[in-house]
């Protein structure tokens, strides 16, 4: 049973951005003003006006709910062992911190989500998610402008790295 939770958790974990991708990308329409028309970007037989397109929607967009959630359940998992993952001590002794950590059985299928974290950040990972969910996914869907996107990236970034240093 536990080895099939750490499955689960780790494809979730490896196909979570990709798949985010795909499905908005399949809400990203090329507007064309000469006639109010517009056509699905990565496949533009499809009519964005259309009945059957529109009734696709709801389900993409019910997908996108369901599928963006799976990192809250991640940090629910983690917040049910919050006390395993970050152990009272002295907080000057990190290390035995890390190492009580590291030696509980019971966190073995979710150990992919904080073991490359201190233990005060345990539900970092989380945050890490949804940072490149939005750098694969949002970003490009945020303008037609090549240009406009590479700002955003960069700026995001930035921001990032500033985060990430603190």
């Amino acid at each position: 049973k536990v080895q099939h939770v750490w499955m689960f958790l780790l494809l979730t974990y490896l196909v979570l951005p990709p798949v985010a991708m795909k499905q908005l990308q399949s809400l990203d329409c090329i507007p064309f003003s000469h006639d109010d028309s517009s056509y699905l970007r990565v496949d533009t037989i499809i009519d964005c006006h259309g009945k059957d397109y529109l009734e696709f929607r709801i389900f993409v967009v019910f997908f996108i709910i369901v599928y963006q959630s799976i990192p809250i359940l991640w940090l629910w998992l983690l917040y049910r062992k919050r006390s395993a993952l970050n152990p009272s001590v002295l907080s000057s002794d990190a290390k035995l911190a890390l190492y009580i950590r590291d030696k509980d059985p019971h966190l073995g299928p979710i150990r992919f989500l904080f073991d490359s974290y201190k233990t005060h950040c345990w539900w970092f990972e989380v945050v890490e998610m949804y940072r490149r969910v939005i750098f694969v996914s949002i970003i490009p869907l945020t303008s037609t402008v090549k240009a406009t996107r590479a700002s955003l990236g960069c700026v995001l970034a930035i921001m990032s790295i500033l985060y990430y240093r603190e």
